[in-house]
Protein backbone atom coordinates (compact mmCIF):
# COMPACT_ATOMS: atom_id res chain seq x y z
CA UNK A 1 0.00 0.00 0.00
CA UNK A 2 1.43 3.17 -0.81
CA UNK A 3 1.18 5.59 2.15
CA UNK A 4 1.88 8.81 -0.43
CA UNK A 5 0.24 9.23 -3.45
CA UNK A 6 -0.96 12.91 -5.60
CA UNK A 7 -4.44 12.52 -4.41
CA UNK A 8 -4.19 12.50 -0.90
CA UNK A 9 -1.54 14.95 -0.76
CA UNK A 10 -4.24 16.78 -2.89
CA UNK A 11 -7.36 16.18 -0.06
CA UNK A 12 -4.97 17.00 3.09
CA UNK A 13 -4.17 20.67 0.97
CA UNK A 14 -7.45 21.40 -0.13
CA UNK A 15 -8.35 19.98 3.67
CA UNK A 16 -5.84 22.80 5.40
CA UNK A 17 -6.96 25.08 2.91
CA UNK A 18 -10.76 24.97 3.74
CA UNK A 19 -10.03 24.99 7.27
CA UNK A 20 -7.71 28.20 6.91
CA UNK A 21 -10.53 29.81 4.80
CA UNK A 22 -13.15 29.01 7.67
CA UNK A 23 -11.21 30.09 10.49
CA UNK A 24 -10.13 32.99 8.59
CA UNK A 25 -13.95 34.17 8.20
CA UNK A 26 -14.82 32.84 12.14
CA UNK A 27 -12.07 35.58 12.97
CA UNK A 28 -13.19 38.55 10.78
CA UNK A 29 -16.63 38.30 11.56
CA UNK A 30 -16.63 38.00 15.64
CA UNK A 31 -15.41 40.32 18.20
CA UNK A 32 -16.26 42.31 20.79
CA UNK A 33 -18.36 44.80 18.43
CA UNK A 34 -21.10 43.18 16.06
CA UNK A 35 -20.71 44.73 12.65
CA UNK A 36 -22.81 45.32 9.52
CA UNK A 37 -21.63 43.73 6.76
CA UNK A 38 -23.84 45.86 4.65
CA UNK A 39 -22.21 48.52 6.15
CA UNK A 40 -18.50 47.92 5.12
CA UNK A 41 -18.66 49.33 1.49
CA UNK A 42 -19.56 52.93 3.13
CA UNK A 43 -15.94 54.28 3.81
CA UNK A 44 -16.77 56.61 6.38
CA UNK A 45 -18.99 54.40 8.89
CA UNK A 46 -17.52 52.52 12.30
CA UNK A 47 -18.09 49.08 10.66
CA UNK A 48 -16.07 49.67 7.64
CA UNK A 49 -13.11 51.13 10.24
CA UNK A 50 -13.66 48.06 12.33
CA UNK A 51 -13.45 45.83 9.59
CA UNK A 52 -10.35 47.13 7.47
CA UNK A 53 -8.48 48.94 10.49
CA UNK A 54 -8.88 46.25 12.74
CA UNK A 55 -9.71 42.21 12.56
CA UNK A 56 -8.66 42.42 8.32
CA UNK A 57 -5.17 43.23 9.67
CA UNK A 58 -5.07 41.44 12.63
CA UNK A 59 -6.76 37.70 10.85
CA UNK A 60 -4.02 38.52 7.53
CA UNK A 61 -1.14 39.07 10.44
CA UNK A 62 -1.75 36.18 12.41
CA UNK A 63 -2.06 33.99 9.29
CA UNK A 64 1.26 35.61 7.44
CA UNK A 65 3.03 34.60 11.69
CA UNK A 66 1.48 31.04 11.59
CA UNK A 67 3.18 30.98 7.73
CA UNK A 68 6.24 32.19 9.06
CA UNK A 69 6.20 29.76 12.31
CA UNK A 70 5.18 26.50 10.58
CA UNK A 71 8.38 27.64 7.76
CA UNK A 72 10.93 28.21 10.09
CA UNK A 73 10.36 25.16 12.14
CA UNK A 74 10.07 22.84 8.73
CA UNK A 75 13.51 24.52 8.05
CA UNK A 76 15.40 24.14 10.75
CA UNK A 77 13.77 20.39 10.96
CA UNK A 78 15.03 19.96 7.87
CA UNK A 79 18.38 21.79 8.29
CA UNK A 80 18.75 19.04 11.62
CA UNK A 81 17.80 16.06 9.62
CA UNK A 82 15.47 15.60 12.61
CA UNK A 83 11.86 15.42 12.96
CA UNK A 84 12.24 16.71 16.44
CA UNK A 85 14.23 19.35 16.51
CA UNK A 86 12.90 22.62 17.88
CA UNK A 87 14.15 26.03 19.41
CA UNK A 88 14.31 24.87 22.57
CA UNK A 89 16.64 21.65 22.19
CA UNK A 90 19.04 23.61 20.14
CA UNK A 91 19.12 26.53 22.52
CA UNK A 92 18.00 29.11 19.93
CA UNK A 93 15.08 29.99 22.54
CA UNK A 94 17.14 30.03 25.50
CA UNK A 95 19.52 32.41 23.39
CA UNK A 96 17.02 34.89 22.83
CA UNK A 97 15.75 35.00 26.43
CA UNK A 98 19.05 35.86 27.50
CA UNK A 99 19.66 38.48 25.24
CA UNK A 100 16.34 39.94 25.83
CA UNK A 101 17.19 39.30 30.00
CA UNK A 102 20.34 41.61 29.04
CA UNK A 103 18.91 44.41 27.34
CA UNK A 104 16.27 44.88 30.26
CA UNK A 105 18.76 44.52 33.10
CA UNK A 106 21.16 47.21 31.31
CA UNK A 107 17.66 49.19 31.05
CA UNK A 108 18.44 49.37 27.45
CA UNK A 109 14.48 50.16 26.41
CA UNK A 110 15.31 53.28 23.25
CA UNK A 111 14.58 51.89 19.58
CA UNK A 112 16.86 51.28 17.06
CA UNK A 113 15.54 51.90 13.71
CA UNK A 114 12.61 51.37 14.28
CA UNK A 115 12.55 48.08 16.75
CA UNK A 116 12.94 47.92 20.29
CA UNK A 117 16.53 47.09 21.79
CA UNK A 118 14.80 43.67 24.00
CA UNK A 119 13.84 42.41 20.08
CA UNK A 120 17.39 43.13 18.91
CA UNK A 121 19.45 42.16 21.42
CA UNK A 122 16.94 39.25 21.87
CA UNK A 123 17.49 38.23 17.64
CA UNK A 124 20.99 38.37 18.08
CA UNK A 125 21.09 36.26 20.88
CA UNK A 126 19.08 33.77 18.89
CA UNK A 127 21.48 33.46 16.23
Amino acid sequence: MNVFSLRRLTLAVLGCAGLMAASFALAIAFGDQPISWAGIGDAGSVDATIFYGLRLPRVVLAAMVGAALATSGSALQSLMRNPLADPFVLGVSGGAALGATVALALGLSASFMGFSAPSVLALAGSV
